[in-house]
């Protein structure tokens, strides 16, 4: 439902940019202006406005070429990872989360995953400073990564 709606908004906009300019505004026209592609560059602008719809071909391409570009300036990465959170195995962050007294009727399991549905402003910033004080000590001082 949402990647439709983004796309309508896309349509919508790439509409009023080109019905100026002898686009298409039926079926057959827009047929008609498709079959002669060596002329013409409409096909170049709906490749440009969907690389802004996550999820299709252009969005990739554009992401690769992305990448491809920081590549080709930073040189290969030696480095490459992903964030994801064991929040219900951190003593560090439970011992930062208010106690309740209907959380005695439950197990440390169930006590951990309601901290965490309960109070996600935390987590967040559990997470932000653990990651910050990884990148500042290891990523940075010891890798001596020049960007991140």
């Amino acid at each position: 439902m949402i990647t439709w709606h983004r796309s309508q908004a896309v349509i919508v906009v790439f509409a009023k940019k080109r019905l100026h300019d002898n686009s298409p505004t039926t079926i057959k026209e827009l047929c008609h202006q498709l079959s002669d592609l060596p002329d013409n560059k409409l096909v170049e602008h709906l490749m440009w406005f969907g690389s802004y719809l996550r999820g299709t071909m252009s969005y990739w391409t554009k992401c690769r070429a992305e990448l491809t570009d920081m590549i080709t300036q930073l040189e290969c990465p030696s480095l490459f990872f992903t964030l994801s959170a064991i929040d219900t195995k951190w003593l560090e962050l439970h011992n930062l989360m208010p106690i309740h007294s209907h959380y005695l009727s439950l197990n440390e399991h169930h006590m951990k995953i309601e901290n965490v549905i309960q109070y996600p402003h935390i987590v967040a910033t559990f997470m932000h400073h653990r990651f910050n004080i990884f990148r500042e000590e290891v990523i940075q001082k010891y890798l001596k990564a020049k960007d991140f």
